[in-house]
């Protein structure tokens, strides 16, 4: 049933596209897609009608449900179904207005994703935002997920360009030996196209103003400086400057770039985000998912704050890593237990985190509960949590800590 309803939506998707013949802005990568997603549609929605997938809407069913502007997945209640497909056909008129351009998420899971969902939508600009260590179960090796991933560069006609995250150092390694056309990014060399530095993650006790991100952001001896409120991350800036490289191919200028991004208050739920939580205590919500080099991202920031009372991390397993869980889990326990004065883990895997942060924190300073505990861990963090504490919580999303926020 799921393959012929995917082949229904691919070839309805299709010719939709055929019809109105919108430009295509494609983002893929191991983590950070969404977030890169959003702010490209925040700056390029000042000039055009613009979509953009909505929430997680970059599947085989998903992508053509975002190529029809829907914004809910339909699930299995029937009569949103037949309004969905109705939907297609109604944009299959050719005199109906249509965006100028999409913005289309892709993930992939496993091998032969993105060629799939590229056979639906072909992009004028494809956005890597990093590869890493994700969907290890499947693709087996950090290799074959970059192959994958790349497939959105080589899908790329010969005036396109790829929007490519000089940080990530397999992903830029590929690029330098393509002769395709790309722009980078980064926020540790001022070689790449668009830089940021000056980067200062703030946390504040204020109701008024609980923090942000702050940095500079440098393109062709042009500086400006850009304060995102309510965030930290550096997954926020790297967003920012995938955005600008879009842009900029897209007809805007540097300076409306930055300008647009410091007046937009730009949130991508449970990523980052600063929120009051148990008596006055601060945490930095983050429970979307997580992956070794997100957690390591995170753990990072987290250590740079400054902060008078004690920093707590809560961590759940990072999930589908395949044979490789243990080493990135023990791995993320030994970071965790540099950063923080206290390290709480939740699921299977995270037990090994623990264990590895016990060593160096000492057992009064770990704690650990199964997968099935929320409740427990919730009830603790109500004992152990202080007025001045600053807490990460960070998890794959099939441990459901959103669910204790």
């Amino acid at each position: 049933m799921k393959k012929a309803l995917a082949s229904v939506l691919k070839i309805l998707s299709r010719l939709v596209l055929k019809v109105h013949r919108p430009y295509v802005v494609a983002v893929t990568g191991s983590y950070g897609k969404t977030t890169t997603k959003d702010f490209i549609y925040e700056i390029l929605k000042e000039k055009y009608f613009v979509w953009r997938s909505e929430g997680n809407l970059n599947t085989e069913l998903g992508l053509p449900l975002a190529i029809a502007g829907v914004r809910v997945f339909p699930e299995k209640k029937i009569f949103k179904w037949i309004f969905t497909l109705a939907r297609f056909i109604y944009f299959l008129l050719p005199f109906i207005s249509y965006p100028k351009y999409l913005v289309l998420e892709m993930g992939a899971d496993k091998p032969g994703d993105i060629s799939y969902l590229l056979s639906i939508a072909q992009p004028k600009i494809s956005v890597i935002t990093a590869v890493g260590p994700t969907h290890l179960h499947l693709f087996g090796s950090v290799e074959n997920v970059l192959k994958e991933k790349v497939k959105l560069i080589y899908a790329l006609p010969p005036e396109g360009v790829a929007v490519i995250n000089k940080d990530s150092y397999v992903l830029y390694d590929f690029i330098t030996k393509t002769d395709r056309h790309y722009l980078t990014y980064s926020t540790a060399s001022s070689d790449a196209n668009i830089y940021a530095d000056n980067i200062e993650f703030i946390v504040n006790t204020s109701d008024e103003n609980i923090g942000g991100t702050k940095f500079d952001v440098c393109f062709q001896e042009k500086r400006k400086k850009i304060y995102l409120k309510g965030v930290v991350g550096i997954g926020y800036i790297y967003a920012s400057l995938a955005a600008i490289g879009v842009a900029l191919h897209c007809g805007f200028t540097f300076d409306e770039c930055a300008n647009l991004l410091s007046k937009r208050e730009i949130m991508v739920k449970d990523r980052m985000i600063l929120k009051k939580y148990i008596k006055g205590s601060i945490i930095i919500n983050d429970v979307y998912n997580s992956s070794p080099d997100a957690l390591r991202s995170a753990l990072s920031i987290l250590s740079s704050i400054k902060w008078q009372g004690r920093k707590i991390a809560v961590l759940g397993d990072m999930l589908e890593l395949g044979v490789h869980s243990q080493k990135y889990h023990i791995e993320a326990g030994k970071h965790a237990a540099d950063v923080c004065d206290m390290v709480i883990g939740i699921g299977e895997e995270a037990k090994m985190l623990v264990d590895e942060a016990g060593k160096k924190l000492g057992e009064e300073k770990v704690k650990w509960f199964p997968k099935e505990d929320l409740e427990g861990l919730k009830q603790y963090l109500y004992q152990v949590i202080a007025e001045d504490d600053l807490v990460l919580m960070k998890a794959s999303r099939g441990i459901h800590l959103e669910r204790i926020i």
